[in-house]
């Protein structure tokens, strides 16, 4: 497989799978600071390594760092070391730095980023040999991510930012990238091939996959203990997603009360990503009071499956 089809993102014959092929392609020849952009769940990581595996330095380290378990001072300490103890940025002379997620970074941070760009002249300097790739989230709409993120740093990486689509954007890539994955998943798993039935890619295709890819690699993965022989069905499918368009009901009838509880969790992820985590904005948007929000997301964390 091409270094840029190994990004799940990247399957399909849409004009954006072309583009993120191409983004990848083209990136991997520099050494340009890179910016992603997209929601949670896009497998930002995957991209990163394609692209580095793409590039001169596939065999030169990958560093990916987690900005959502670190401290400012652990991420900075990390980062840009101290007078006896350079940071990742200043050891590593080639390779690529994966710093997952700048909206988290505090501005002193974001501040430090734009400068360190700046003194390594990484916009100008052909000779560079270590890229930086950076993960923003746009949960929230692209105007909120853009506040979150200091001018200086945005503008320097602006020419080499990318869009992430979200699935529910991408649903005539679907068949191709569960189809994909599915693939993986078998192969990992020491599987047989299966397919995915056309009732299954129908219900798939329907559903708005709030969490995006992992959220269809979970639902792979569960659909693959009670597959049939051959094939993932639609039979193997959560509630969520075999009913997400609910036209009829089938002649074996449905669980009224999971079909329900799967619909409001679905009504409760979507709006707390449209408000950025905001419960105050996610209930007005849902026409509830705030304590019932808070009691629903209380009872979710409870029965393990928290939202936030």
């Amino acid at each position: 497989m091409p270094d840029s089809l190994a990004y799940l993102g990247c399957q399909g014959e849409s004009a954006h799978a072309r583009e993120l092929q191409s983004f990848i392609t083209q990136a991997a020849q520099q050494v340009h600071p890179v910016l992603l952009l997209g929601e949670a769940g896009l497998r930002q990581e995957e991209l990163a390594r394609a692209l580095h595996q793409a590039s001169a330095q596939a065999r030169q380290p990958f560093i990916a760092i987690n900005a959502h378990a670190l401290s400012e001072e652990a991420l900075h300490l990390l980062l840009f070391g101290e007078m006896a103890r350079p940071g990742v940025l200043q050891s590593l002379a080639r390779g690529t730095v994966f710093v997952n997620e700048l909206t988290r970074l505090s501005p002193r941070l974001h501040q430090r980023l734009g400068v360190y760009l700046e003194e390594r002249h990484w916009l100008r300097d052909e000779a560079a040999e270590q890229r930086l790739i950076l993960v923003a989230d746009v949960t929230a709409a692209p105007s909120a991510t853009e506040s979150r993120v200091a001018q200086g740093l945005l503008e320097l990486l602006r020419p080499y930012r990318v869009v992430l689509r979200p699935l529910r954007e991408r649903r005539a890539d679907l068949p191709a990238i569960a189809g994909e994955l599915l693939r993986r998943l078998t192969e990992q798993a020491n599987r047989r091939a299966l397919t995915l039935s056309p009732k299954a890619l129908e219900a798939m295709t329907d559903y708005d996959w709030p969490e995006n890819l992992e959220e269809l690699a979970g639902v792979l993965r569960a659909a693959l203990a009670q597959v049939p022989p051959h094939q993932v069905t639609d039979e193997c499918l959560p509630t969520r997603i075999r009913f997400a368009q609910l036209r009829t009901l089938p002649e074996s009838g449905i669980e009224m009360s999971q079909l329900v509880e799967d619909y409001e969790r679905n009504l409760l992820t979507t709006a707390l990503r449209q408000t950025g985590n905001s419960q105050t904005k996610a209930a007005r948007l849902l026409g509830v009071r705030v304590q019932t929000l808070n009691m629903k997301l209380k009872r979710l964390a409870e029965q393990g499956t928290p939202l936030l």
